[in-house]
């Protein structure tokens, strides 16, 4: 017996849920396990009978999935891991694959299909070979996921929304609304109801808007049009030892309502640049902030701290707390093209920018920093970490010039 709220996919039907963090009740075995609605949906079909294939975008994520299920059934399953599948006294079943390789599913026969993370998949898994197992079959899909932009899931999402065959909602985390730059609680009957709503306020206040509302908010944020759009998390989110580094630089960028950015930048030998570290802050007031940077400052022996020209007080207030303040100069443009030109990859086959795993939300304004539609300038949204890091960039290169640092500010994108 299962207590789902969200009606189940029956035959021929597809069900795509832009979703955050949904768990439901599942009993299982003697007892009741909370577990994710992926996890509830594929045994209660495969007690049915049926055959369930789970699709994930990657090994470790599929093997999240069948961790999960193996924490909420228990001996009820018979779990053979050489084969990543688990089979029911119904002679129904669950085969976990995953679809970093598209090809990884084919020559399956499927039930129904359960997408976790539907976004992150490639959308030739869904177009060329999911798809087509289901349509033999008569089948159902799930598709559950946290929005990635505006891609192949958003557009079956949208489809969903108007087929008579198909269903789809947005659960956010919890049920809550942006107003004049304020979070306020707004019930939502999907949410996660373990959520608190002093959680999603700490969220929100550490973390780029449009990142709060697409992780958490499950809401498609358009991604067209990238500013920075050489970069790849596989190839510039990395992690390096504090001691590869010559000097340290800091790059400040005030705010309040918006939240106010410190980040810590190492130098190596080879004038490489490396993110290491990141304040991120909403409500801060200027004293938090220069207490935070003489904080690192002390950890780090500092060659310069960098900060916007127009914000002359914490400039100030930073130099007055022995920290050597400069101000920033430059056209944003050309702070840009000096970015696009250090995400690049050298001969070497290394970026000269590198950002820490820990820097989430610097992580996070890189890939959201869009153009505004036919004009030569950025959206001006959610760029406070990108602001610290071109006043740092375009500092360190008046400071020393090199042959390799040659940039042509241009435009990336649409």
């Amino acid at each position: 017996m299962l207590q789902i709220k969200l009606p189940m996919p029956h035959r021929g039907q597809r069900v795509v849920l832009s979703d955050t963090s949904r768990f439901r009740w599942l009993a299982a075995g003697r007892r009741w396990r909370k577990t994710t609605l992926g996890v509830a949906v594929a045994v209660e079909q495969a007690l049915k009978g049926q055959h369930i294939l789970w699709g994930s975008p990657t090994f470790d994520q599929a093997r999240i999935g069948w961790s999960e299920l193996y924490q909420s059934v228990g001996d009820v399953g018979e779990f053979r891991l050489a084969r990543m599948e688990v089979g029911f006294p119904t002679s129904g079943r669950i085969i976990f694959r995953s679809l970093d390789n598209p090809d990884n599913a084919r020559g399956h026969t499927a039930d129904g299909i359960i997408l976790d993370e539907a976004a992150m998949i490639k959308e030739r898994a869904w177009y060329e070979v999911l798809r087509p197992i289901i349509s033999d079959t008569d089948g159902w899909v799930l598709a559950l996921s946290t929005p990635k932009g505006r891609n192949w899931f958003w557009q079956e999402w949208q489809r969903a929304l108007a087929d008579d065959d198909a269903m789809a909602w947005a659960a956010p985390t919890l049920g809550v609304a942006i107003r004049d730059g304020e979070l306020v609680r707004e019930p939502h009957p999907l949410e996660n109801s373990d959520f608190t709503f002093a959680e999603a306020r700490r969220l929100y206040n550490s973390l780029p808007e449009q990142v709060f509302v697409q992780e958490f908010l499950a809401d498609f944020i358009i991604q067209a049009g990238l500013v920075y759009d050489l970069f790849n998390r596989d190839m510039h989110v990395v992690r390096r030892d504090p001691s590869e580094f010559i000097y340290w630089v800091m790059g400040l960028d005030e705010g309040y309502t918006n939240p106010a950015v410190i980040l810590l930048v190492g130098v190596d030998s080879d004038m490489r640049l490396h993110v290491f570290r990141e304040f991120y802050e909403r409500g801060k007031l200027q004293d938090a902030i220069v207490e935070q940077a003489v904080g690192w400052g002390r950890e780090f022996a500092l060659s310069s701290v960098v900060v916007d020209a127009s914000a002359a007080s914490l400039r100030a207030a930073l130099w007055n707390s022995g920290l050597p303040a400069e101000a920033s100069k430059g056209k944003v443009i050309d702070g840009i093209g000096l970015l696009q030109s250090l995400l690049k990859v050298q001969l070497d086959g290394k970026p000269r920018l590198t950002v820490d795993p820990a820097c989430t939300s610097t992580i996070a304004e890189i890939e959201l920093y869009t153009w505004k539609s036919n004009k030569d300038e950025p959206v001006k949204r959610d760029d406070h970490a990108m602001d610290a890091l071109r006043y740092l960039a375009m500092h360190l290169t008046r400071a020393v010039e090199t042959e390799e640092v040659i940039y042509n500010p241009m435009r990336i994108g649409i």
